[in-house]
């Protein structure tokens, strides 16, 4: 029987007791706000660089190092919410969280025997006035020690957040269990990778 298909932006590889998880960090209007980033960046680099008198409320030329520097910091970060992916791989014992091309956070490895379960978390971000800014979703654990821990955020979509939770658990073979401030309390009804295989 074929399994269904995790939901786009995700892409899975999977082997005996492996399985590879990635998706891209940016959402679809990612273009057009890179477009809009680099046109401020690119006004405000020229304020720097060419000391505009009447548009600057400063010394141009005294403040030229910090806002070369603050452009580099928001041109860099911008850079990497269009074009870095985030990989989740489960094999050998480890989940390890990597965010490629360009190094923004640290690798994470959490030994799989540490772990006792997963669970998803809804982000939302509001204005001043209760208007909708973004929303997000996040996938956390809960290690042996009753700690939890965020593992990966930057999904878009619940149904992306809650396929990766189910995919993880049961290729680690983790009964899912309730957790307090998880943002679905009822499972998926297929599974959605082979097997059993459960990382060693």
């Amino acid at each position: 029987m074929k399994e269904p298909r995790p939901p786009l932006p995700l892409h899975v590889e999977q082997g005996p007791g492996r399985l590879i998880i990635r998706w891209p960090w940016r959402k679809e209007e990612s273009g057009t706000w890179l477009i809009a980033a680099l046109s401020v960046l690119t006004v405000m680099s020229g304020l720097i660089a060419f000391e505009l008198p009447p548009l600057l409320p400063f010394d141009g030329a005294a403040m030229r190092p910090a806002g070369i520097m603050l452009l580099s910091v928001f041109g860099y970060c911008a850079l990497a919410c269009v074009l870095n992916e985030t990989e989740i791989s489960v094999q050998a014992g480890m989940i390890e969280v990597v965010h490629r091309p360009l190094p923004l956070w640290p690798r994470r490895l959490v030994p799989v025997s540490e772990i006792t379960q997963l669970f998803c978390r809804e982000n939302l971000e509001h204005s001043e006035h209760g208007t909708l800014i973004s929303e997000s979703y996040s996938i956390h654990i809960e290690l042996r020690s009753g700690r939890k821990q965020r593992l990966c955020g930057k999904l878009w979509q619940a149904e992306q957040a809650r396929w990766l939770e189910e995919a993880i658990e049961e290729a680690l073979g983790i009964e899912d269990k309730p957790v307090a401030g998880e943002a679905f309390k009822m499972r998926l009804p297929s599974k959605y990778v082979q097997g059993p295989d459960k990382a060693e």
